[in-house]
């Protein structure tokens, strides 16, 4: 189903009303940079806070899912920490918050 005008600017509206919010809650010091990437966070998928399962983290970032899981393991990686979802053994589910991975992702296009 085709979305019309009308409600791609209410979704619009949304996303904006969204990133106005993150932005005053940063600190009033908050450098450029920091204000641009919670700006980046929210226009990207508008759900900076989404939980993404370790098959779309793959996608995401180009890496295994053992990889992920190897540096979920390490203590000094700065790879995004999970998020424990529910579940217990083998069926033990978790996630990361896109707008970490997200974030990770631009600081290791920077370095």
């Amino acid at each position: 189903m085709k979305k019309t005008q009308k409600q791609h600017r209410v979704r619009a509206r949304l996303v904006l009303g969204n990133v106005f919010k993150a932005v005053e809650k940063l600190d009033e010091n908050a450098s450029p940079e920091a204000v641009a990437s919670t700006v980046l966070d929210h226009v990207e998928d508008g759900d900076p806070d989404r939980i993404v399962r370790i098959g779309q983290i793959a996608k995401l970032v180009g890496l295994s899912t053992s990889e992920i899981k190897r540096r979920w393991k390490l203590e000094n990686s700065d790879f995004p920490k999970p998020v424990e979802l529910g579940g217990k053994g083998a069926t033990r589910r978790v996630g990361c918050r896109e707008s970490e991975i997200r974030r990770w992702l631009r600081n290791r296009t920077r370095v």
